[in-house]
């Protein structure tokens, strides 16, 4: 029995300085040492680690210019449609993302169950950004729209959201609405389209980064 005993002293020791081990990439957070005395004078040690990743790396190498890209396709939105370059821009943004996420890719934890919260956080960034570019384009075809083509009534309450429609608009694009007296063309509307995309998407990437970056560096 005394070599046993030995051994095990020998590791509770130990334990303390395992808890002061210091790493780069991972911490220990818990530690167990279990031990089990048979009747037949043998035994056995059981020694548990818990490791944790060290979230400073990821969120600096891979979440701050992942979100900061995201934004920035936001811009999109804001510049002019006459410039032609809104939808080669927010495609060169996801073009940019696509290859960012790829080249970092060896750095994302390769987990499957479960998935990595890094690995959500990444792929609703990308569908975000995705979809920015389909809006950009739905703006666009409705900012190019002739104006002699009519406004349906819906599509004009929904973009102005004030007021009545005074008028018919059968023979014209520009219908005007009471209190306001504005002539609301296509243009209007793909300007409305952009404010309200542009709301949409900051609002829902800044509640995305918000709460996988909490999630990641409070382990939550």
């Amino acid at each position: 029995m005394e070599p046993y005993t030995v051994v095990d002293l020998h590791l509770w020791r130990n334990q303390l300085n395992i808890d002061n081990y210091d790493n780069l990439f991972w911490v220990i957070s818990r530690n167990s040492i279990e031990k089990n005395i048979y009747n037949d004078y043998t035994s056995n040690i059981i020694v548990s680690y818990t490791l944790e990743r060290r979230p400073t790396y990821l969120l600096y190498t891979i979440m701050l210019p992942v979100c900061l890209l995201n934004f920035v396709t936001l811009l999109a939105f804001i510049l002019p449609a006459e410039s032609g370059e809104r939808v080669s821009f927010a495609t060169t943004m996801l073009l940019t993302l696509t290859m960012y996420m790829t080249i970092m890719s060896d750095s994302i934890p390769n987990t499957s169950d479960p998935v990595s919260i890094l690995t959500v956080s990444l792929m609703i960034k990308l569908i975000i950004s995705a979809l920015i570019v389909l809006c950009v384009i739905i703006s666009l075809r409705v900012h190019n729209i002739c104006d002699d083509r009519p406004i349906p009534k819906w599509l004009l309450h929904c973009s102005m959201n004030s007021g009545r429609v005074e008028g018919d608009n059968d023979e014209g694009g520009d219908v005007i609405l009471s209190g306001a007296r504005t002539a609301v063309t296509w243009k209007t509307i793909a300007k409305r389209l952009d404010v309200g995309f542009l709301s949409l998407y900051l609002i829902v990437a800044i509640v995305e980064t918000v709460t996988n970056v909490a999630k990641i560096a409070y382990r939550l």
